[in-house]
């Protein structure tokens, strides 16, 4: 498997809070998971942009098997732990797969706790 990696920040350096840091954490492990077990993806292209002082995206693409995105989300590939812990950090959750097309992941949130309800 081939890493694209790609971060994208702007002049200033925020801190991320820590719950919600540990959460987007194990998010992106679980994808990476999900990948490894399901995907048979040669490549994965990995984006963080710091989209300004309170935002960040993160978004995960892989040019594996994909899966029918429009089906409802089973719990043993790990999707629904994800969706779960961007609901804790209030993060926007997309998930874009198509049969023999790939996946995409991407999570939008806000980096500071006072706009994070736990």
């Amino acid at each position: 498997m081939m890493f694209h990696f790609e971060m994208h920040k702007k002049p200033y350096n925020p801190l991320m809070d820590r719950f919600v840091k540990s959460q987007l954490i194990m998010i992106y492990k679980e994808i990476l998971a999900n990948i490894a077990k399901h995907s048979k993806a040669s490549n994965i292209w990995i984006k963080f942009v710091l989209m300004n002082e309170e935002e960040y995206r993160l978004e995960v693409r892989d040019d594996g098997n994909g899966f029918d995105s429009d089906k409802k989300i089973s719990k043993g590939m790990g999707l629904k732990s994800i969706e779960d812990r961007c609901t804790k950090i209030r993060a926007k959750c997309k998930i874009k797969s198509k049969v023999n097309q790939g996946s995409e992941i991407q999570i939008q949130g806000y980096l500071h706790d006072q706009f994070v309800s736990r």
